[in-house]
């Protein structure tokens, strides 16, 4: 009788903490560069190996991951690794606390320094786990936090308060915890000019620090309108609140952290030991043209950065931003996005790797629609900006009519385009099955 291969899990970090003076991202209203570092930033990788086959994620502490940035990770991984290019996956926790590195966007001006630390870091990171690969029994929990996050468009509308948490316990090498949330890391507003990780960084900690010989990761879920309660307009000024302070992304942190503890301590299951293989698709998002005139609202907009009293520098902040999409779109056109979309399977559970900010519905739906357990990731491998879901359109507002010109998209996705990512994702999950 043959032996059964082990499955094998590896694990590696590297900083990539941007110098002081670099420009954060996330807030248009946000102006000033970064003026210290409140917790440094990491890429942090994690590889599933069993038999001949292996996967790598790299999880980075920034705002997203466009093509481009993970194609440069792809390419420096397969420089020194047999890793198949569809078998690496390159991800955001997407904080706001982190340097702009997304070049076709209008959210902080880039700094290549900042931007080459990050593409190095998560190469060394997920050369460095695939490395690491030893064996492992994996286990798998599922928590529960339903007061930390909040619909931030609709007052009790849905939100995901599982916690899925991940544990490998390896053989003589310290145990790697995987464990996500979908609540946008957007607890300090753009007053704060610290780089910092938000409440994934705080979580992380606590996960460490609660589990003695632990390294963890961060998966952020599906939470496009999701964040702990404060609107997105909330965000275009420079205000200062204590709902929007490290205390209370600590908080958030330490309560997710606490769930995950408590379901990896109660009734975590093993995971089956099986096959560990990565499915990837291309998705075609469709989106139209802005509903107002772009050469009628930069007129209205210069008007204002003119204007006297002049605006105030948040606002002109959202202004400029505004003004430099008209000038690279000034008749914009509709057409489709290409995206990556991409799942793994690692025994019998799956790990689903969404494009951007797809909203709260995209992880409900899949979850209600599969007999699969499936992990649901965002802002993977891509940076489209907000795909809303269909539901969210009749009310408009700054996701559905907005954020697409800080992404530098043409416009807005059409309600279509969460229906694509999902029609992905399935078929990837039915070829898994295969």
């Amino acid at each position: 009788m043959s032996e059964v291969s082990p499955l094998l899990v590896g694990y590696a970090a590297r900083d990539v903490t941007p110098a002081v003076g670099t420009r954060l991202s996330g807030f248009a209203a946000r102006t000033e560069p970064a003026v210290g570092v409140h917790d440094p930033l990491s890429a942090r990788a994690v590889a599933f190996g069993h038999g001949r086959s292996s996967v790598v994620a790299v999880v980075v502490d920034v705002i997203g991951v466009d093509a481009s940035l993970a194609a440069e990770v792809v390419a420096g991984v397969r420089a020194r690794s047999p890793v198949p290019p569809d078998d690496v996956v390159v991800a955001a926790t997407h904080t706001h606390g982190g340097p702009a590195v997304l070049r076709d966007a209008f959210l902080g001006d880039v700094s290549e320094e900042a931007r080459a630390r990050v593409v190095a870091g998560a190469v060394a990171a997920a050369l460095g786990a695939l490395r690491d690969l030893a064996p492992a029994e994996l286990s798998y929990a599922v928590g529960s936090e339903p007061h930390v996050a909040r619909n931030r468009r609709v007052p009790g509308g849905p939100i995901d308060p599982r916690v899925p948490a991940l544990l490998a316990r390896r053989q003589g090498r310290r145990d790697v915890a995987l464990v996500g949330y979908a609540c946008h890391p957007v607890v300090l507003g753009p007053d704060n000019l610290l780089v910092t990780r938000d409440h994934p960084g705080f979580l992380v900690d606590a996960l460490e620090a609660s589990l003695p010989g632990t390294d963890a990761v961060f998966l952020g879920g599906c939470s496009g309108q999701v964040n702990t309660g404060h609107s997105a307009e909330a965000s275009l000024e420079l205000t200062s609140t204590p709902r929007r302070s490290f205390a209370a992304a600590q908080r958030v942190g330490e309560a997710v952290a606490a769930a995950a503890v408590a379901a990896l301590e109660g009734d975590a299951r093993a995971v089956a030991l099986g096959p560990v293989r990565a499915a990837r698709t291309v998705a075609l998002l469709p989106f139209v043209p802005p509903a107002t005139d772009p050469s009628e609202d930069r007129a209205r907009w210069l008007a204002e950065l003119d204007g006297d009293p002049p605006p105030s520098p948040a606002r002109r902040g959202w202004l400029e931003a505004c003004r430099a999409w008209a000038d690279r779109f000034p008749r914009p056109e509709g057409g489709v996005t290409a995206v990556d979309v991409v799942c793994w399977a690692l025994g019998d559970l799956r790990v689903a790797w969404f494009p951007g900010e797809v909203f709260v519905e995209q992880a409900l739906e899949l979850a209600a629609a599969v007999p699969e357990t499936v992990v649901c990731v965002s802002n993977a491998n891509a940076a489209p900006g907000y795909v809303p879901h269909p539901s969210e359109y009749a009310a408009g507002g700054y996701e559905v009519e907005e954020a697409f010109r800080f992404y530098g998209a043409p416009g807005p996705f059409t309600p279509d385009a969460s229906r694509r990512l999902g029609a992905a994702m399935l078929g990837l999950l039915a070829e898994l099955r295969r």
